[in-house]
């Protein structure tokens, strides 16, 4: 997660109050400071202080302890619109309280070397460079930049390379040299045009950098076009810095507006390309670590033209195909001469961003990702002389899950991550697979850049005891639960079996002597984490065994997360103060024996065949079944009974008003979806009203009970979707008879 600007604080001009960390956001966008991995991200990365700086909480700090500073933000929370983001941010705030009073001067000590990190990477001296030594800086600068637009990268990352240089330190450097060789021409007016023309070129063409490679909305680069009257068109975050200081040079170097052209990656496409209007230099005043102040000259993309209406080209290709931005810049460098007279040297230069990708929608984007993530790769190894292997897959895929969420990679995620490239290889060598390498490799990356994204969108299941992307049967099968002492794991769902336009799920499996496995819904995940983390406050379940490859842990280690001030941001209320509970739990434990491996799988067929079980199928007791058949009789008189029946298990003593109220509603949203979604094309005979029956059969005493709730539909031989009722809810295996009490 790279420390952009925090939204909502304006930059303030160089006379006022300098902000270190906002400066080194701009200079140095995706540089993730060491001090800052994993917790203490969330204080720089302007997601949770979207109001405010890390500069400023800092300072703030040494006048008031930082407990002070984070329960004052979590009461700021309470006054504003309570949403999702607020309640995350308040699991976050109470996980950085907690951290803090387990070791305040620890605490305070890591801020410090974080704040003094961020003040060694805004530095603006620099050692002694030949010009030649300048431009290789300049070059390896902006290869591990345009690196870590997807990868993580640290500045001192090669052993056998000096530590990075700073944007600041290279932006000074060209400054002195440029200055030097105008210098040099207005005292030695022979010199441009005896060599001195190519060190002016050579210059020129090491001055721009792309310091902000193309980027959608969502901080990857994707983005996603929209369509109004004007044509097509998306929004998109680029940046270019010219590393001559405009107050410096302000009489001598004059830059055009910048020509942006979007032109598709794919070089066999016979395409020019689409011209974007042209975006001008614009000034940004920062202040070094040395306390200098210096003015940087850059220019900003923000939104881009897909297609014109006016226009009878086809912008297809572009969204087939990966695209990058070609800009085109006119340099003139002024020389004013001893005589009075000025001379002028020209020279045009053209930069070409990184790949990005455009869709309609962001179901596409981690598979477009994935793309851009090999070719990424392949140009990488190119450079280096290398052929892909597991190895460095495994490498950049655990780069690219540090850059995205500025944390580090669990180890068992990196060699399940390894366990998958390897098998990928071994199929492709043994012939199990008739994808080729690439395609298979695009497949698993698209997969975990799926669930990547799932970290991305809430934050705080990449500080708590989540195994996320895993080998999920290793994992399952390591607990070892008993009724006296259950064990529990949280982790992501079977990755083998994930589509990538399908939302990743997070799981929850519980080991009491038998395996038992739930979902925590996403439409539900905050509220659901509400109540998860609320019951790890209560005594009867607090001591179950978390399992985790850190250490060992105990429910009640969620317990710091918690604070009442969740259910005032949430929708949610505490258990217990509301008189009426969620229905679908309650009627879950009014069923304690039923065995939620073989729970209500569901198929569909015609109306007129048995959709679940045939009628005479063998009705187990320990199982609750559902069967759905059709009056053929009224089929023919273009009327439809539905009549299904619920057999229950003999030794469950329940009242099935709760399931016959609840099948009937969901099936009465069904059909009423089916009729909204029933093509107008096709012609309507009539509209005939189907008659759901429905009947609960005691398995042992063979009672029936009848209730029929008349609905309609739109075609008598379409398929009904019968719901797939998901296992247990999260909340109710916390509640559940069998754990201890």
């Amino acid at each position: 997660m790279s420390n952009h600007k925090p939204k909502g604080e304006k930059r303030k001009s160089h006379e006022n109050l300098s902000d270190i960390s906002i400066d080194h956001g701009f200079v140095a966008p995706y540089e993730i400071c060491a001090n800052s991995l994993n917790l203490f991200q969330f204080l720089i990365s302007g997601y949770l202080f979207d109001h405010r700086s890390f500069t400023s909480l800092y300072n703030q700090s040494l006048k008031n302890e930082w407990k002070e500073i984070f329960i004052n933000e979590r009461e700021r929370l309470k006054r504003i619109k309570p949403n999702e983001n607020s309640v995350i941010k308040c699991f976050l705030l109470n996980r950085l309280l907690h951290q803090y009073e387990q070791n305040p001067h620890g605490f305070v000590q890591q801020t410090k070397c974080l704040h003094d990190e961020i003040k060694l990477r805004m530095r603006s001296h620099f050692p002694k460079w030949e010009s030649e030594d300048l431009f290789r800086e300049v070059r390896y600068w902006q290869d591990i930049q345009n690196r870590r637009h997807l990868f993580h990268f640290n500045y001192k990352e090669e052993e056998h390379m000096p530590n990075l240089p700073t944007l600041l330190m290279l932006q000074k450097a060209m400054t002195n040299w440029c200055q030097f060789l105008i210098r040099h021409c207005q005292t030695n007016v022979s010199f441009l045009n005896n060599g001195g023309n190519n060190l002016f070129i050579k210059l020129i063409e090491h001055s721009f950098i792309i310091v902000v490679q193309p980027t959608g909305p969502d901080g990857v680069p994707v983005t996603h076009y929209k369509t109004d009257k004007f044509g097509q068109s998306a929004k998109l975050n680029a940046r270019i810095v010219c590393l001559l200081d405009s107050d410096v040079l302000q009489n001598s170097v004059r830059l055009s507006n910048i020509d942006v052209t979007l032109c598709s990656l794919n070089q066999d496409v016979n395409d020019k390309g689409l011209k974007q209007t042209p975006i001008v230099w614009q000034t940004q005043h920062i202040t070094s670590a040395e306390g200098e102040s210096v003015s940087i000259f850059y220019t900003d993309v923000q939104n881009l033209t897909v297609k014109k209406t006016y226009s009878r080209r086809c912008s297809g290709l572009l969204y087939s195909n990966l695209c990058q931005l070609k800009f085109r810049i006119k340099v003139k460098i002024i020389f004013h001469l001893s005589d009075g007279t000025n001379s002028m040297f020209e020279h045009d230069i053209e930069l070409l961003s990184q790949p990005f990708g455009i869709s309609s929608h962001s179901q596409h984007s981690p598979n477009i990702i994935a793309k851009i993530f090999l070719y990424e790769i392949e140009h990488i190894l190119e450079k280096e002389r290398k052929v892909i292997n597991p190895d460095i897959l495994t490498e950049y895929t655990h780069r690219y899950h540090t850059r995205m969420l500025g944390v580090k990679t669990k180890e068992h995620t990196i060699q399940f991550i390894h366990e998958v490239f390897s098998k990928a290889f071994n199929d492709i060598e043994n012939r199990m697979t008739t994808m080729n390498l690439k395609s298979l490799i695009e497949k698993r990356l698209t997969q975990f850049i799926s669930q990547i994204k799932v970290f991305v969108d809430y934050p705080i299941l990449t500080i708590i005891l989540f195994l996320g992307i895993c080998n999920k049967t290793k994992v399952d099968k390591s607990l070892l639960g008993t009724p006296e002492e259950p064990q529990m794991l949280l982790r992501f769902n079977d990755l083998w079996n994930h589509q990538y336009n399908e939302s990743p799920e997070v799981r929850c499996i519980i080991h009491n002597g038998k395996l038992t496995k739930a979902s925590i819904s996403r439409k539900a995940f905050i509220d659901e984490m509400c109540i998860f983390i609320y019951e790890s406050t209560i005594e009867a379940v607090k001591q179950t065994v978390i399992f985790s490859y850190s250490g060992g842990h105990v429910f009640c280690d969620f317990q710091c997360y918690y604070n009442e001030a969740i259910f005032v941001l949430s929708k949610m209320k505490p258990p217990g103060t509301n008189d009426y509970q969620p229905l679908i739990p309650i009627l879950w434990k009014t069923m304690p024996q039923h065995n939620t491996e073989e729970i209500f799988q569901s198929q569909s067929n015609s109306l007129s065949t048995d959709l679940l079980y045939p009628s005479n199928s063998n009705l187990t007791n320990d199982r609750l079944l559902i069967a759905c058949t059709a009056n053929q009789q009224d089929l023919q008189n273009n009327a439809t009974i539905l009549n299904f029946k619920v057999t229950i298990p003999v030794a469950a003593n329940i009242n099935p008003d709760p399931i016959v109220h609840y099948l009937e509603e969901k099936f009465r949203e069904l059909l009423e979806v089916q009729n909204k979604n029933f093509s107008e094309t096709q012609s309507i005979q009539s509209l005939q009203a189907i008659t759901p029956s429905f009947h609960i059969i005691d398995a042992d005493m063979d009672q029936d009970m009848h209730l029929s709730v008349n609905e309609f539909d739109n075609d008598q031989n379409r398929e009904l979707q019968t719901p797939i009722l998901q296992t247990d809810s999260l909340f109710d295996l916390l509640n559940d008879d069998s754990l201890p009490s």
